[in-house]
């Protein structure tokens, strides 16, 4: 009785082990999809200034045309034009960035549940 009683301590300990490696595994994997999302917040703010550069060059473009004769109408309307796609392609690339953002945070908050269960299950345990 008493070796299969430490059989089964064993057991237990050795599957305690795995369910504390695995909510280690589960931590480390939420804290990198967490700096991931982190990353991608800081290249949509890079992105932002970017284009917010882009389109105040565009636009100071633009005026300098429009003071300078009317014959640059074509010139300052394809300026306007893109500008206005730099604009499609900002909003574009947001929902991109969003999106992504959206799934690293849900999949930080899965592994965030799975690690947590793995952790009262080990402490049950």
């Amino acid at each position: 009785a008493r070796v299969a009683r430490e059989k089964v301590e064993t057991d237990l300990d050795v599957e305690r082990e795995g369910r504390l490696a695995d909510a280690d595994k589960a931590k480390a994997a939420a804290a990198a999809a967490s700096k991931v999302a982190r990353e991608l917040e800081e290249e949509l703010a890079r992105v932002k200034a970017e284009l917010a550069k882009v389109q105040a060059e565009l636009a100071s473009q633009v005026s300098d045309f429009e003071k300078t004769s009317a014959s640059s109408f074509d010139a300052v309307k394809s300026l306007k034009n893109q500008i206005a796609s730099l604009g499609d392609t900002l909003g574009s690339e947001r929902k991109d960035r969003q999106g992504e953002r959206d799934t690293a945070e849900k999949n930080l908050s899965e592994l965030q549940k799975k690690a947590n269960a793995a952790r009262d299950v080990a402490s049950a345990a």
